[in-house]
Order: C-alpha cells, then sequence, then structure tokens
C-alpha cells in the first residue's frame, strides 16, 4: 500500500499539470492560484514520505525523479533537436511536471532584460528553477516531517 501510495505522490504532478492545462481553458484565473496551491501540495508530499522513507536521499530522488527526467527530456526536446526532428508527445510530457509553476516563473523572467522574449535560452534555466523550486519545497516538508517536536 505503501509503495502505491509513493508512487502516486511520485506522479501526481505531471497528472496535475495535464489537467491543469486543460482546467485553464474553461478558469483562467487558475493560473494564478496554481503555483501556490501544488507548492503547499508538494510540501505535505515531503511529510508523507518522511513518514514512509527514512533515508532523506531516497525520498527526495524518488518523489523528484520524474522532474528530473523531464528536465532531461525538456533539453533533449527543446536544445538538441532541431524544430522539425521535435517528438511532440515526449516535448509536451516534459513541461507537465512544473507546469503549474509558470506563473511563478513568468514573474521571475518578468526581471530579465528582454522578458517580453521566449527563447530556448529563457525557457531551459524556467524549467531548471521550477524543478530546483519543487525539490525545496519537497525536502522543507520532509525535514520538517522528520525533525518536528513531537506533541506531548
Amino acid at each position: 500500500m505503501n509503495k502505491t501510495k509513493l508512487i502516486l505522490i511520485a506522479t501526481s504532478p505531471t497528472l496535475i499539470g495535464y489537467m491543469l492545462n486543460f482546467i485553464l481553458r474553461f478558469i483562467p484565473f487558475l493560473i494564478y492560484l496554481a503555483p501556490f496551491l501544488m507548492l503547499v501540495y508538494w510540501f505535505w508530499a515531503g511529510m508523507k514520505y518522511a513518514k514512509i522513507i527514512k533515508n532523506p536521499v531516497i525520498a527526495i530522488s524518488l518523489a523528484n525523479s520524474i522532474g528530473i527526467i523531464s528536465v532531461l527530456l525538456y533539453y533533449w526536446q527543446f536544445v538538441i533537436l532541431q524544430d522539425s526532428e521535435r517528438i511532440l508527445a515526449i516535448a509536451g510530457f516534459s513541461q507537465m511536471f512544473t507546469s503549474s509553476l509558470d506563473f511563478i516563473s513568468a514573474l521571475i523572467r518578468s526581471f530579465f532584460q528582454a522578458s517580453n522574449e521566449i527563447t530556448r535560452v529563457t525557457t531551459l534555466p524556467m524549467q531548471i528553477f521550477k524543478i530546483v523550486l519543487m525539490i525545496i519545497v519537497f525536502s522543507s516538508g520532509y525535514f520538517y516531517m522528520k525533525y518536528k517536536p513531537k506533541s506531548q
């Protein structure tokens, strides 16, 4: 049961990303709430992993493995391959793990020169930023649960 729960939690950001991309057509203001809801959820996920997996390196790696693979796929699809060689299913999948954080990355991108341009140079760092943010939030939840004082 615990193994199934961990797998579902690890895959959930990708599933949430697909659902969010569909729902945004009907509820556009959700793009403003989605990053914060996702970060709260991922903090909670870290707490759940802390209860089941004692080794923090294994827990953080397992939970974020799909996100790390997604960044590698993103690099392959959008940096290495030419547009005509791109596989759309893989290119789309590579963005789903962190797609709920798009609004945050758009805010951060606005601080840089030529922020209104989206290029291969600007999108890869934003993908990396989003996965690093997810890892930090997950780790925070994990260590919060692991080291929080016990209630008496």
